[in-house]
């Protein structure tokens, strides 16, 4: 994997595809059956969070348009809002929130493992929407 540029940056390109499937403790994980909930099920410890609902909205946005909008994220982010009735400052800071959690909290080794990513905690909650839903749709997800 190429192409991290850094973490202020905000999304980190992706040059070669995701594995479709990684042991872990035994337990053989694919991307091929797997949705946002399952996968944040699976990697989440406070799951019961609000911002988790949110962030599993963000990334199955993501895949079924299959573009991340790296400089437009308020704009998928006021989609969630309208959809909740909520403001999209609401829906960032829950998300950011359940990003930090994810990352903090959850099962790291796997999200790491996953995602073919190293970071424990930093990862911006845009690319952490983009690294789920990537790896989710088997790395077809385009930046725009």
């Amino acid at each position: 994997m190429t192409g991290n540029t850094g973490r202020n940056s905000g999304v980190m390109l992706l040059s070669s595809r995701l594995p479709d499937s990684v042991t872990v403790g035994g337990s053989l994980v694919t991307n091929s059956t797997g949705t946002a909930g399952g996968l944040l099920d699976r990697v989440a410890k406070h799951r019961t969070r609000i911002g988790y609902g949110y962030l599993e909205t963000a990334v199955e946005l993501v895949i079924r348009k299959g573009v991340f909008p790296a400089k437009g994220l308020m704009k998928l982010y006021g989609e969630i809002a309208e959809r909740e009735k909520k403001s999209a400052r609401t829906v960032s800071r829950d998300i950011a929130r359940a990003v930090e959690d994810l990352w903090e909290c959850g099962d790291v080794k796997l999200l790491q493992k996953l995602l073919d990513r190293q970071m424990i905690s930093g990862t911006s909650p845009g690319e952490t929407i983009f690294l789920l839903a990537n790896y989710l749709s088997g790395g077809k997800i385009r930046l725009k």
